[in-house]
């Protein structure tokens, strides 16, 4: 929870799921497990996917954790969820279309999907060419707010928040300071769900966990 892009995760599921508390959690691509691990203390139990098989280490610090290599596409253990997860790995995805389907398939009532990508549309645009995230074939897809609400609502989910943050995490450097900076600046005077570096959106569906 020291990460402020995982307190406001935190922050932002417990705002808008409202009274229903924790529950069953995916987290695709779940890497070093510190996303399943702060919601952990909002009373979720997350079960973590990856293809690497060191996630699997992470199982031991996040209580209730399980974990298993494969895909989201193959996943085996079919749910219902309460949350899933999406942090950085959509625009990754061969069909993210197809994706936020099987993900509208495997919530609970009343749960909800929780997606945290690139913003195509965000202050990094200015740079062109030299947008850090175009990264082809690493980054195969790229959203705005627009297009992320649009495909949210296709998949039969209703967009329950759509936003953006300018943070940039990880240390850096004066560098990274001064553009973390420089952003909030920006932000300041433009529309910051538009401008923000991390597109931050949630869709749910009806019903009551």
């Amino acid at each position: 929870m020291s990460r402020r892009d995982i307190r406001i995760t935190v922050e932002l599921v417990t705002r808008v799921r409202g009274k229903a508390k924790g529950g069953r959690m995916l987290d695709v691509g779940a890497g070093d497990g510190s996303f399943s691990a702060g919601l952990s203390t909002a009373g979720y139990r997350a079960h973590m996917i990856d293809l690497d098989q060191r996630c699997g280490r992470a199982v031991e610090t996040v209580p209730g954790a399980s974990f298993a290599l494969e895909t989201f596409e193959g996943l085996s253990d079919r749910g219902p969820y309460e949350l899933i997860l999406m942090s950085q790995v959509l625009e990754h995805a061969l069909d993210p279309a197809d994706w936020l389907r099987r993900a509208r398939g495997l919530l609970a009532p009343g749960g909800m999907v929780v997606v945290l990508l690139p913003n195509f549309g965000g202050i990094y645009r200015l740079l062109g060419s030299r947008d850090p995230y175009l990264i082809p074939p690493v980054h195969v897809n790229f959203f705005t707010p627009g297009s992320l609400e649009r495909a949210m609502v296709s998949a039969g989910l209703v967009v329950r928040s759509m936003d953006s943050d300018s943070w940039i995490g990880g240390g850096g450097g004066m560098a990274k300071r001064v553009a973390a900076g420089l952003v909030s600046v920006v932000r300041g005077v433009v529309d910051p769900r538009a401008m923000g570096i991390i597109l931050r959106g949630v869709g749910g569906v009806g019903g009551v966990t």
